[in-house]
This record gives C-alpha cells, structure tokens and sequence, in this order.
C-alpha cells in the first residue's frame, strides 16, 4: 500500500492555499487521510493523531478561509465512519467535506454511505 508522507500533506495544503482567493466560495472534498474530532470521528486503535503537524495545519487551513465540516455541523455527535481495518479494530472518518461558511445554509442534508 501506499504511505502518505506528511511532508507531502503539508506541501498539499500550501499548494492549496496558495491557489484560491478570500471571496472564493469553496467545495473541497475527499481522504483527507486525518480526522478533525479524536472523540467522535476515530474509534480503536492509538489515541495520538499520529499526522500531528499536517493535522494542526489543515484545521488552521479551514479556520483561515472559514470552511466548515459540513457533514459535522449537520450531525454534531454522531459517530460514523470512512475507513475502518478489522486487526485490530480500527474506525475512521477520514473522508470529509468542507465548505465555506456563507453557502452552509443552501445544504438540506448530508450523510455517510457505504
């Protein structure tokens, strides 16, 4: 399998912000390969986020251009899952959407499926 390389992430995210505007209204999508919520999007497995600088990174990323988890804002504590490893158990929510803040309220619904 692949290894993701945090220098890699890192250098993702400054491509990233590098490449889009303040008044750009944002739909950003897919494995973000980290979690945002150790308590409600991780189950099993170490506690620590072991991608911690890129973790850090990106929240402050989202924060910086006022995106929200839009999935999170809809279902503030469920607990459901994107990947999941059964030896040993282990449940993620590593894919995710993000928005900008200002189109939250055209979105009706979200959900997670299979």
């Amino acid at each position: 399998p692949t290894k993701n390389f945090e220098s890699l992430q890192l250098q993702f995210l400054k491509n990233l912000s590098e490449n889009i505007n303040e008044t750009d209204h944002l739909i950003l999508g897919g494995d973000w390969n980290t979690i945002l919520d150790k308590d409600l999007d991780k189950k099993g497995g170490i506690v620590e986020i072991t991608n911690a600088k890129y973790n850090d990174k990106l929240k402050a990323f989202i924060e910086a251009t006022d995106l929200v988890d839009c999935w999170r804002v809809l279902h503030p504590n469920q607990k459901k899952y994107t990947w999941c490893q059964h030896k040993p158990p282990v449940h993620c929510r590593l894919d995710f959407w993000l928005i900008s803040f200002e189109i939250l309220n055209t979105l009706s619904f979200t959900q997670i499926k299979p």
